[in-house]
């Protein structure tokens, strides 16, 4: 069902939201369930591309080794990174040579899973896999507080209001600069949005 507060937009610059993704967004999933399952079936990424490309994972600020046996709960915060460089990087990294330097700072959650019922965790996205698991995220929606996309919308100039579109749940449009203005968003209302990719124009 489609919440009420939700936002389509629609914009050939689905790039202009990484830096959202850096800052974290909101995921509205079942809880109780793995990282691992997250990715997979809740992104849908293939288990080698999670095993090659998500290279550094931290959960509540702590680096995870295991994606299979550590589980989300309601209110984590679950960071996700390319390979990063130099020696850091390779102790952060997850199962690395290294990870035994950083056990005070390792996740040790694991267990059996959750009750599976609805909840929200913050999932931010950095590096290389900005390209990759960015577009699943935006395709897939985010939930954001109207106050935080209304600024974040602002601060991309006039060129993306007047590019971009927005339409409610119902499909009919709204005007992205009575968005601005701040007609359709209150300051703590959470917006569930989902960022639809158009073509590029010619020229």
């Amino acid at each position: 069902m489609t919440p009420e507060n939700f936002i389509l937009l629609e914009t050939a610059r689905p790039v202009t939201f990484h830096s959202l993704l850096q800052q974290g967004v909101l995921i509205k999933t079942r809880m109780g369930g793995s990282i691992h399952d997250f990715l997979a079936q809740f992104l849908g990424l293939h288990p080698e591309s999670i095993e090659q490309n998500i290279q550094t994972v931290f959960l509540n600020g702590k680096a995870v080794d295991d994606l299979i046996n550590t589980r989300l709960r309601d209110g984590s915060t679950l960071s996700l990174s390319g390979a990063m460089p130099g020696l850091l990087g390779a102790t952060l990294r997850k199962g690395g040579f290294y990870a035994p330097m950083r056990q005070a700072i390792t996740c040790q959650e694991g267990g059996q899973p959750g009750v599976a019922q609805e909840g929200c965790f913050t999932l931010k996205v950095f590096n290389l896999l900005l390209p990759e698991i960015g577009p699943l995220i935006l395709a897939k929606g985010f939930w954001i507080k109207g106050k935080a996309l209304q600024t974040f919308l602002q601060d991309q100039g006039e060129a993306f209001a007047e590019t971009a579109r927005l339409f409610d749940k119902d499909g009919r449009e709204m005007q992205i600069k009575s968005l601005l203005s701040g007609q359709f968003v209150g300051t703590d209302d959470l917006f569930h949005i989902q960022i639809k990719t158009l073509p590029h124009s010619p020229g």
